[in-house]
């Protein structure tokens, strides 16, 4: 069997060394046991093995992206749309911070976590290439929860270096203000989703995007929490402007605070 490691959403990367002479029927043998617990395989092609591609084209597999390294070759195992990312310059996620009231926000806890037990986080996920931030933090807090939202603006966000096939990652969090207040969660991917108290929320111990901006935000504010991100510490709300020479809308985000000093 080909060895390399699983990561935390149970997709198989083959490890990055130079493939056996015998990959076909390797490869073949290994398909065999991750059909069985295994969501998508990732297999990197070194450029002086590349007569393999076709052998994994031919297996079900297609080209994700090309590095100096090689070919990267995907497949998804599941009887089901494929969920494997696109692949890009950068990753652009974005979390939904939504209250019901003064004191509780929106949280979930995914079927899966790196900490290795399910913590809450805020809902949310990647951004696709054909949305802006603020479509993309909409449509998955709505297939997560079933919540119904409208983007206010961004309170805040995050990079990080090395994520994803050594790609950076930027994290956006976004006001949204709930439309509907039932909860309908995603039964595969999530194992409980509720309004709970803002302060359960960040006092948890792990660390987490979402929790540490709010936390560092919020700090010791004797402001309800609802109130103080609606209308103090919401800083970059859209402005949308149409140029002439391009086709699409471009989409900016302007601090509120600058624009009352103007």
């Amino acid at each position: 069997m080909l060895q390399g490691i699983k990561d935390l959403y149970n997709c198989f990367h083959v490890a990055k060394t130079l493939l056996p002479p015998n990959f076909p029927a390797v490869l073949e043998a290994s398909l065999d046991i991750w059909k069985k617990d295994t969501k998508a395989v990732w297999i990197e092609i070194p450029n002086s093995q590349l007569e393999f591609v076709k052998v994994c084209k031919d297996k079900g597999f297609y080209p994700h992206h090309v590095s100096e390294n090689g070919i990267m070759m995907a497949k998804w195992l599941l009887d089901s749309e494929n969920k494997l990312p696109g692949y890009s310059s950068h990753y652009i996620g974005a979390g939904g911070i939504i209250f019901r009231n003064q004191n509780e926000m929106l949280g979930l806890k995914n079927t899966y976590d790196k900490f290795g037990k399910p913590l809450w986080r805020v809902p949310g996920g990647l951004v696709e290439s054909n949305e802006t931030i603020m479509e993309g933090v909409v449509r998955e807090v709505k297939e997560e929860t079933g919540i119904d939202t409208r983007a206010i603006g961004v309170l805040g966000f995050r990079e990080v270096l090395k994520f994803q096939f050594g790609q950076p990652d930027i994290y956006f969090l976004v006001y949204l203000e709930p439309l509907n207040f039932e909860i309908k969660e995603d039964k595969v991917e999530v194992i409980d989703t509720c309004w709970i108290p803002f302060d359960r929320f960040i006092n948890e111990t792990a660390q987490g995007i979402a929790r540490d901006l709010l936390r560092f935000m919020y700090q010791d504010s004797k402001v309800p929490p609802q109130e103080y991100f609606r209308n103090i510490a919401l800083r970059y709300q859209p402005h949308n402007v149409q140029y002439p020479n391009y086709a699409s809308l471009q989409h900016f985000y302007y601090s509120q605070t600058n624009l009352n000093k103007s």
